[in-house]
């Protein structure tokens, strides 16, 4: 741990509206990410577990950039919540201004409902990959393993708070986005539980 850790929680901590929920759970899945990478290491590193050696490959080559996406992702989101303020701001003293100004916060809730539904579909794709992982990865690591499940899964959870707060002013297309995010939930607590269940037979 440094500084610049440290930096990154004092900004969330901050008066400032941003990175909010929709950020950190971005950067929650990047700390599942590196946590399973660790498992994927101490895996490949060990001869006893080369059973586990391939599929600990696959994920570290699947997951080469994957923490950098999740920063991205978390940047974006930021961007997105920061483009809703922006619009709210706007003049609107006459009727075009009026309209103008709608249309512009209708863009901009759509954008930033759009964004945590990504950051869940980049979540979802993780877990599949970590999932493959938990039968044969070095057992001593497991628990990190399964830590990195529920963090991910607790992440998308968030995630999907931030697609439910801004569906409240943009009806029209809550649909759409709610069955993604229930099957995403849905999903992501599926492979939770048979995570956690290898984890407990291989503790």
């Amino acid at each position: 741990m440094n500084n610049g850790y440290r930096e990154v929680l004092e900004e969330i901590s901050s008066e400032n509206a941003t990175p909010g929920g929709g950020a950190v759970s971005a950067m929650a899945i990047a700390h599942g990410i590196a946590l399973a990478r660790m498992v994927a290491k101490l895996t490949i590193g060990r001869e006893k577990w080369q059973q586990g050696h391939d599929s600990a490959s696959r994920f570290l080559v699947n997951s080469d950039e994957w923490i950098d996406t999740s920063i991205r992702l978390s940047e974006e989101d930021c961007i997105a919540f920061e483009s809703v303020m922006q619009a709210y701001r706007m003049p609107k003293g006459s009727e075009p201004e009026k309209e103008i100004r709608s249309l512009s916060i209708k863009q901009a809730n759509y954008d930033a409902t759009k964004s945590p539904l990504e950051i869940m579909e980049f979540g979802l794709i993780a877990l599949k990959s970590i999932q493959e992982m938990s039968q044969t990865c070095n057992s001593n690591a497991i628990t990190d393993l399964g830590s990195a499940v529920h963090i991910i899964c607790s992440a998308l959870e968030c995630a999907s708070l931030n697609v439910s707060v801004n569906l409240v002013s943009e009806p029209e297309y809550s649909s759409e986005f709610n069955v993604r995010v229930e099957e995403i939930i849905f999903l992501s607590q599926q492979i939770k539980s048979e995570v956690s269940k290898i984890v407990m037979e291989r503790m």
